[in-house]
Parts: C-alpha cells; structure tokens; sequence
C-alpha cells in the first residue's frame, strides 16, 4: 500500500508520515515550496514546483498526474488554507472523497470524523478504487514514528488552462502567538473580567514558560486577543505537554481543540461547569486569587 502526505509545517510532516507509515510500505510525502521538510520522513519527497508569481492552486495538476500514475491509497493533509484550496480540486479531478476533522484513522480506508462543533462523532470508509483524501487533525497519531530516506524527485508544474490570478493584496496583522507548537498554554475565558487583567496572566506565561491562548468569547466577543490565540473548532488545534484553563467553561467546541493535551489544569468557581470532567486537576477558586498565588510561587521557585 501506498500513502501520500501533504503538509507544510514541520510538526505535520512527521506525525502525518509516522501515521502514514503504520499501514503503508510506502510513504511519500509531496513537499510545497512552503513546506518545512523533516529528516528521514518519507521514501519520496515530490517537490512540488511553483513558478514566481503564480499562486498554488495553479499547480494541482501537476498532483493529479502524479495521483493518476502513482494510485495511492489515501492522502494525509495537514489542514491549512492553502492545502485545502489545492486538494479541493485535485480530489474533484480524480474522483476522491475528502473528509475533514479526521481525530482516528484505524486503516487508510476508515476515518472517524467529529461534526456539530465537536458534539458527536462519524464513521466513514472509503472506497477501495479510489483514493481518500483525509485532512488530519494534530494528536491524531500521538505514538507512530517516521521512517525513510527522503529520495527527491522534482513534480514540474503544468499549465492549467485556466490561471487563478491575484487580484489584490491586503495587510495581515498576525501576532506573535505560536499555539501549535507550544508546550505550555495559559487559556483564558469569560471569568477575565476586564482587559487589562490579562497583564497578571501574561506574567504568569512568563514564569512557566507558556503562550497565551483563549476561549471564543475573549476573541470574538471582547477582541481582547489576536485570532491566533483562539483554541477552539475555528481556531488552533493544541496539543502542549500543559494545558492551564483559566475561567473558561469546558464547552465541547474549545475542548475538542485541547484534549489531545497531556495534562489539563482549570481554575473555575462553578463547580458544575464541564471543564472538570475533561480536566487531571482543577481548582474551585477564584483565579483573581489562585493566579497571583501561582506568580508569587513561581517567582519564589522558577522552573529550570
């Protein structure tokens, strides 16, 4: 059996490969001009070629020659824009089904998927004759390892008869926040009740190492913070080695996002509130008390 990868972040690359390589003999993985390659993933790297000034989605017919020849049984994708964009319509064109959300994936051919934000789950399988395509959620393959040799093979481009051509281009203001690849995250929720008193829960983050995430209600309803520190259905996905709620509820569409953490901590004075039953260890205090606490011991005894 055969499975390709497509990612273009590191951390995807190798779980997507070392997930690959539990059913497949052969795992090849096709590389973007964006995408950060990782020693000893793949027996193959396609690198995908982009002329300058073309945009990506230009490109996919240069996947779907190599689908067509190579017949791979599945796709494992990492779930960015730009990979959707392409794999939409290298699917369309040769006839695969894509699914998204994939959490569990027991062969290449069968998916569970969650739907209605993270409330139930659903069972696919796809058909033998074609080839599956699988956007994979991260933590998905917490276990597997890589292997491979990495053997390059330049993918040249070829002319699409229709070119999707950049109209215009706009500022995008991104913040610092690196959520994906954090090892430690303080989340905060609507137990924050004024802006400024995020500052005491970013001195927090400083002692311990950690970034800053939050619920939905701090980014879309008081805009306290940037997009990319929302954890939830429609934001990061996280799997740090920590993971410290502070005033947020446990609703299903931000745990869903964080449950592939190792450990979860939450401070909350509602002691029915549904974060309890997703967390290792909480606390029914008031954070305006349980985070200075937590400041004074960690200045008194910083983490090596």
């Amino acid at each position: 059996m055969k499975i390709f990868v497509i990612a273009e972040r590191e951390q995807p690359v190798v779980e997507l490969c070392a997930g690959a390589r539990q059913f497949a003999g052969e795992v090849d993985l096709i590389a973007l001009p964006t995408t950060s390659v990782a020693l000893g993933v793949a027996d193959t790297v396609y690198r995908l070629e982009v002329p300058e000034g073309r945009m990506m989605e230009d490109s996919y017919l240069a996947l779907v020659d190599l689908i067509e020849k190579e017949k791979p049984a599945a796709v494992f994708a990492e779930s960015s824009r730009r990979i959707q964009l392409l794999l939409g319509r290298v699917a369309a064109r040769v006839g695969g089904s894509v699914i998204s959300n994939v959490t569990a994936l027991p062969s290449a051919k069968d998916s569970t998927t969650m739907y209605f934000g993270g409330l139930a789950n659903r069972k696919y399988k796809g058909a033998d004759d074609t080839t599956s395509f699988y956007f994979v959620r991260p933590a998905t393959f917490p276990d597997a390892e890589p292997s491979g040799e990495n053997a390059e093979v330049e993918l040249p481009f070829i002319e699409p008869a229709y070119e999707v051509k950049l109209d215009s281009v706009g500022p995008h203001v991104k913040g610092d926040v690196d959520l994906p690849s954090a090892k430690r995250i303080v989340s905060v929720g609507r137990g924050i009740k004024e802006e400024k008193d995020l500052e005491m829960v970013r001195e927090l983050c400083s002692l311990i190492d950690a970034e800053l995430g939050c619920s939905r209600s701090i980014y879309e309803a008081e805009s306290w913070l940037p997009k990319e520190a929302l954890v939830g259905i429609s934001g990061s996905t996280v799997v740090p080695d920590l993971y410290l709620t502070l005033g947020i509820s446990g609703q299903a569409q931000h745990m869903v996002a964080c449950d592939g953490a190792t450990t979860i901590m939450c401070v909350n004075t509602d002691p029915y509130a549904l974060i309890f039953e997703h967390s290792d260890y909480g606390s029914k205090g008031d954070l305006y008390t349980v985070v200075p606490r937590m400041i004074e011991y960690f200045k008194a005894h910083p983490l090596k």
